[in-house]
């Protein structure tokens, strides 16, 4: 869509065409001497550019956010729309979005509802898709060149933006607009012409009742709805469960059934319903949450390994009143029990705090030694870790932030009887010896109960689901794999070698690949890549980090011309002298040993665990003076179909060749070389003498001596 728009852009306006040709594209319905404003639809004339109650340029995406200047995307007319001066500067480069309470906007020429908070800001309903598709456009033409390189940088969220595009769909004015700018500029804007477009771009599905020009068009920019909404009703809610989101629902009106509000995100409660736990046979228990399936785990520290337990957050804490807390980790535990301490239990974490007099218990089977992270930790802070315990069998030192406690013979806890002041820590760190600790023999039969089959679901969609209920930095315990485009520009790690933070996308699903290895050259936007990991969440989102690898299938994005599959052992064209020896079409008679396709019917010889890691085209067509097709990828190891391809617009013009004459002398016909096409004129009767016209209108010919302007504006255009 970047280069369609970019290529067609053939008149690149300044500033000051902004404001001479507003009464062309801006022109108020049936009136050609007035603009329309664009946030309150009011009738501006040439005086309103003057005085001090005026109108000026509106950038749609502010000035501040993109290149920070009035050319380029500064001056497209896509992009400027006239707006009141007090309009424009109420708000300057808010974000656009959702006010749900805050100040109303008025202008200095009209009154306008809507509103805005400091942080966002919420135009007219009616307008509110022109604005959507304005970024949308903004963010695909000028992502580079005007810096443009994120929705997110004008926008509150891309769900508001899509939602904005649904409430306001695309009008008979917005149309016009848009032919208009096209016939100055060359351009079109996409995103009105088809703003399903937006909704493929993020990935998202296209909502089945959404308004476009090749439906039905309302007539907007007129005005605030004649419905007056005054009865509503939520529709979509969801709860929200222990491992989900939930939703508060859309408001919608029950009169005209249109879409007033969409609603907000439900976090997750985090309150599991969790299973006894069971003693498993080294030590460690496990419990299920029977709402969403999440497993907590204690474990413990295998003899002769590490393990941390982190401060950072208070996921870690699972006991907390006001006289003792208890957090663990990875098989570590650690008791804070106020003790003899005036202060209650510090509800503090990143970093901890342990208040004076207070009694802290590390326990681990087997310790040998604890490391305590007190990066950032005043030294005041740090002392009461070296100073308040009077075990002879343990050992204090400090290095820097750092303080590690040694202890001579391995031990299952350890305690600071009486903290001398308050401490503070980031996270320890807990070493244990070869032979452990000594480990409770488990109070069931562990060894006889079968441990629970992992399930991995047969998509990598459903993958992605089951990561998506994990909890931060977890990972799913089978490995990913996917094969597709790199649809953003890698960053290459600042610290690491080889490491790039990317998006790929086969097509259907999408994945962030956080600083993951790439291996077989240096990856750009566009490239092919298999990306093979165990998926992990964060925030909520799947995605693949450092533990996965990366291969690039080839660099610099798809080629011109795409490969046909195998030409060199399955020619198109056989050779004319031996036909015998290399047939086009395999023998009937024996498909099994020359299958063009893997057979539909044997799908239990694909290997199940196959990567996808060589991929072949099949069915591409080089582009002409006819459109050309990448061709559909395949995996060449087990044949499975990995996606649809691409399709080319065409290389060049028709070359037709020389002209014949019907018999009757009225016709005469003209055929592409290359693809073809048959071009047919009519000739001219005993009139030849005069110049004649010929108009094709839907199917029909109109002839005429004078020549007649017909223009025909359709509700869907090409882009």
């Amino acid at each position: 869509l970047a280069k369609l728009m970019t290529d067609t852009h053939k008149k690149i306006t300044t500033y000051n065409d902004c404001r001479d040709k507003v009464f062309f594209v801006d022109c108020e319905n049936n009136n050609t001497g007035n603009a329309t404003t664009l946030y309150t639809s009011f009738s501006m004339s040439s005086s309103h550019w003057k005085g001090v109650w005026s109108c000026n340029r509106e950038h749609v995406w502010p000035q501040s956010l993109g290149g920070n200047n009035t050319s380029g995307g500064g001056a497209d007319l896509h992009h400027i729309r006239p707006s009141e001066n007090l309009i424009n500067s109420t708000r300057g480069n808010m974000l656009y979005g959702n006010v749900s309470s805050g100040k109303p906007v008025s202008g200095n020429l009209s009154n306008s509802l809507g509103g805005y908070s400091g942080t966002y800001f919420e135009p007219l309903d009616n307008v509110k898709g022109d604005v959507a598709r304005i970024c949308l456009y903004m963010y695909v033409r000028w992502n580079t060149g005007w810096g443009c390189s994120s929705v997110t940088e004008v926008f509150q969220s891309v769900d508001v933006l899509l939602d904005w595009c649904e409430q306001d769909p695309v009008d008979t004015w917005e149309m016009g607009r848009n032919e208009v700018v096209g016939a100055i500029q060359g351009n079109r804007n996409v995103f009105i012409d088809y703003p399903e477009y937006a909704w493929q771009l993020f990935g998202r599905e296209v909502p089945e009742d959404m308004i476009t020009p090749s439906g039905e068009a309302s007539d907007g920019n007129a005005g605030s709805d004649t419905c007056p909404h005054s009865s509503t009703e939520v529709k979509n809610a969801t709860s929200a469960t222990c491992g989900k989101d939930g939703y508060t629902g859309d408001t919608y009106c029950k009169n005209c059934g249109k879409k007033i509000k969409a609603g907000s995100t439900i976090p997750a409660t985090g309150n599991h319903s969790f299973s006894a736990w069971k003693t498993n046979s080294d030590g460690s228990k496990t419990r299920t949450c029977s709402v969403c399936g999440k497993v907590e785990t204690e474990g413990v520290v295998a003899p002769g390994t590490s393990a941390t337990i982190s401060f950072a957050d208070k996921a870690n804490r699972t006991v907390y009143t006001s006289g003792q807390q208890v957090w663990k980790q990875n098989g570590i535990t650690v008791t804070n029990d106020k003790s003899t301490s005036t202060s209650n239990v510090g509800d503090y974490a990143n970093p901890a705090r342990f208040y004076a007099s207070s009694k802290v218990t590390v326990t681990v089977p087997g310790m040998t030694k604890i490391v305590i992270d007190c990066a950032g930790v005043a030294t005041k802070n740090i002392t009461p870790w070296t100073n308040s315990f009077s075990d002879s069998n343990a050992t204090a030192s400090v290095s820097g932030t750092t303080v590690t406690i040694t202890f001579q013979t391995p031990v299952d806890s350890f305690t600071w009887e009486k903290l001398t002041a308050q401490a503070r820590a980031n996270s320890m760190t807990i070493t244990t010896g070869s032979s452990g600790g000594t480990v409770t023999p488990p109070d069931t039969e562990p060894e006889t109960t079968p441990d629970t089959p992992v399930v991995v679901p047969p998509t990598l969609a459903g993958q992605i689901a089951a990561a998506n209920k994990l909890a931060n930095k977890e990972y799913l315990t089978y490995e990913s794999t996917i094969t597709g485009t790199i649809t953003d520009e890698p960053k290459a790690s600042d610290y690491t070698q080889g490491q790039f933070k990317f998006t790929v996308s086969d097509g259907t699903n999408t994945l962030l690949c956080y600083y993951t290895p790439v291996t077989g050259g240096t990856p750009a936007k566009g490239d092919q890549i298999t990306v093979t990991g165990k998926l992990t969440a964060y925030n909520g989102a799947a995605q693949f980090d450092s533990t996965a690898s990366a291969t690039l299938v080839k660099e610099g994005g798809d080629p011109v011309d795409p490969p046909v599959t195998e030409p060199e052992t399955t020619p198109v064209d056989p050779p004319v002298t031996e036909p015998e020896t290399t047939p086009v079409d395999p023998p009937v008679t024996e498909p099994e040993t020359t299958p063009v396709d893997p057979p539909v019917t044997e799908p239990d010889t694909t290997p199940a665990n196959c990567r996808h890691t060589d991929v072949v085209y099949r069915n591409a067509v080089r582009p002409t003076c006819k459109e050309g097709y990448s061709g559909d990828v395949y995996c060449k190891d087990c044949g499975t179909f990995l996606g649809k391809g691409i399709t080319y617009p065409p290389a060049s013009a028709h070359e037709y060749g020389d002209a014949t004459v019907s018999e009757d002398g009225k016709l005469e016909t003209r055929i592409c070389k290359a693809c073809g096409d048959r071009l047919e004129t009519a000739l001219a009767d005993d009139q030849s003498d005069l110049p004649i016209l010929w108009i094709v209108i839907g199917g029909c010919v109109a002839v005429g001596a004078v020549a007649v302007a017909v223009i025909l504006i359709s509700k869907k255009r090409k882009a």
